[in-house]
């Protein structure tokens, strides 16, 4: 047995190449009835009838054919988004300037959809991890973490509920500057001081020791 590539093989009449020969010979001699037998065939294989195959055939052909349509019919969206009315009004005339199917405009769609998600998931991550950083410096810092943590966030508490309100509860949430070690520094100073009663509210200086629990809820206890 020779090598040999199986196209552009060695001739010498070879039976390979009768055989090519052969069966090129076959298919052409096949009549238009006995084609039309093969598709019946194929076609009750596939459980489906003349009619269907056509009506796909033609729905497919329509998919395809060039062209933007006269109007495009409403695009899809990733779960939880939607589509920028601003942007679909500079997009549109650009679609139908370059003969866009609605196919074809749907992935240009596709495209801006995947490329907004993965900025806003990309923000969205990093906002996280700085949150994340700015608490681990809090817990590591000497005066404010550690066995210190806990005081340090009754104090920063203090200092909102003395002087703040839910604007600025909810600024800080929002922002997370509220995790911010230098926020939390000066919040848990002035907790400290009202703690030790050494901020002047209008009342007299105290020099009594009073609970903590005094100290979050000083109307409590107070007579009628």
């Amino acid at each position: 047995m020779t090598d040999g590539t199986i196209i552009g093989g060695a001739g010498e009449g070879s039976e390979a190449g009768e055989n090519t020969a052969d069966l090129g010979s076959n298919s052409t001699e096949q009549t238009p009835e006995e084609i039309k037998a093969a598709e019946e065939a194929k076609t009750a294989e596939e459980g489906k009838s003349p009619e269907e195959i056509k009506a796909a055939e033609e729905k497919a052909a329509e998919e395809k054919k060039e062209g933007a349509p006269e109007s495009y019919a409403d695009f899809t969206m990733p779960e939880g988004m939607e589509i920028d009315p601003g942007m679909m009004e500079t997009f549109l005339p650009l679609a139908k300037e370059g003969k866009l199917s609605q196919e074809g405009a749907q992935k240009f769609v596709d495209l801006y959809s995947k490329g907004l998600k993965d900025s806003v998931d990309a923000h969205v991550k990093d906002w996280a991890d700085a949150m994340r950083k700015w608490k681990d410096e809090v817990k590591a810092d000497k005066d404010l973490g550690g066995e210190n943590f806990s005081q340090t966030e009754i104090r920063c508490n203090l200092f909102l509920k003395t002087f703040g309100d839910e604007d600025l509860s909810h600024m800080l949430e929002v922002t997370g500057t509220g995790n911010h070690k230098a926020y939390v520094r000066a919040f848990a100073k002035v907790g400290a001081l009202l703690e030790n009663d050494k901020i002047d509210l209008g009342n007299v200086a105290s020099t009594e020791t009073r609970t903590q629990a005094e100290i979050m809820y000083p109307k409590q206890g107070d007579s009628a």
